[in-house]
């Protein structure tokens, strides 16, 4: 049990550090190519509707999750 332990504490910050640094990338490689295709407008509206859209989508992913509990 404690080795199981041990290897879960090794490879969840590991996956998590990996994961984040993968969506970091492909979101940068994204963001150059829209500049280089579009310019500074479309950068600008893809980062809006970041800001805008994920915080609608958790909204409501929460409230579809917690009315079937």
């Amino acid at each position: 049990m404690e080795k199981q332990r041990f290897n879960l504490a090794i490879l969840v910050p590991t996956i998590a550090v990996i994961s984040i640094a993968t969506i970091a990338i492909l979101l940068g490689i994204t963001f150059i190519q829209i500049y280089h295709s579009v310019g500074e407008i479309g950068v600008i509206v893809l980062g809006m509707s970041i800001v805008v859209f994920v915080p609608i989508f958790a909204y409501l992913a929460e409230k579809k999750f917690n009315s079937v509990s």
